[in-house]
């Protein structure tokens, strides 16, 4: 398998939930052939996130983004910003589940993001394969 890394330097500005203390984090996708990056941060050696695209594997999650998110990651065109949900494979993969409350939102361009608590109807444990089972 191809080790290739983006490795893009993201910087929250407000931390993640939970993790306000750190700042700056790695983007990265060690392997272009499977969906999974990681977020790993640049304060805490410790600290790493597998993140995926939602959109890659289900149309039907759609949010609004809101004014305060807008206003920080002060971006020109949709196209520029990038969403991704953390999954939590602590139980191993076949039991993964992914956050859809709290999704990741990055802006590719001035390399900000930022993580949103939405409103509403969604699971923070969202079981991985019903997401993935979901019709698009």
């Amino acid at each position: 398998m191809k080790n290739s890394k983006t490795n893009a330097c993201i910087t929250f500005e407000q931390g993640l939930p939970g993790y306000e203390n750190l700042k700056y984090f790695s983007l990265d996708q060690p392997y272009k052939e499977y969906p999974f990056f990681s977020l790993d941060s640049l304060d805490h050696k410790d600290i790493s996130f597998i993140i995926i695209n939602p959109f890659q594997f289900n149309k039907k999650y759609e949010f609004n983004l809101p004014a305060f998110a807008k206003e920080y990651l002060d971006f020109q065109d949709l196209s520029h910003l990038a969403v991704f949900t953390i999954v939590n494979c602590h139980n191993g993969l076949n039991n993964a589940t992914i956050n859809l409350k709290a999704p990741i939102v990055i802006n590719s361009e001035n390399k900000k993001g930022i993580q949103i608590v939405l409103e509403g109807q969604f699971n923070i444990k969202e079981p991985l394969q019903n997401f993935l089972r979901t019709e698009v």
